[in-house]
């Protein structure tokens, strides 16, 4: 929900306003203390707020097409590289973002297999952010 937030840009008061609810429910699905009530996932969709991704913590645009083989390259990458750029083991959301904003850079960058092998080098070839 946060990072939904997030990318529109919005606060929790402004999306609490938008959905008509408090601003204390905003943080307590934030915080994952309370679920999403059907009638505020229809008030979401109306206002143009990504719910698949809210509810499934997916992002349709950066997983489809998915390239299996790039994912599992991208995913085998990560598993070589678990922690920050500090050493501190990431979380598995912070991991599973990662992944996923590193495989859109590789599908969308590369216009090769050359170039997919060239990207892949460099991040093999530098600490996990």
């Amino acid at each position: 929900m946060a990072a939904e937030r997030r990318r529109l840009g919005l606060t929790q008061e402004e999306l609490a306003g938008i959905l008509d609810v408090a601003h204390s429910a905003v943080q307590k699905w934030e915080q994952g203390r309370n679920s999403i009530k059907t009638p505020v996932l229809h008030a979401m969709r109306e206002a143009r707020i990504d719910v698949d991704f809210v509810v499934y913590g997916k992002d349709r645009e950066a997983l489809e097409p998915l390239d299996a083989a790039l994912w599992e390259r991208v995913k085998a990458w990560d598993a070589t590289n678990p922690n920050d750029v500090d050493g501190k083991p990431l979380n598995e959301y912070a991991r599973y973002q990662r992944i996923t904003l590193f495989y859109r850079w590789l599908r969308d960058g590369p216009r090769n297999e050359a170039e997919v092998e060239e990207r892949l080098s460099q991040l093999s070839g530098q600490k996990a952010a």
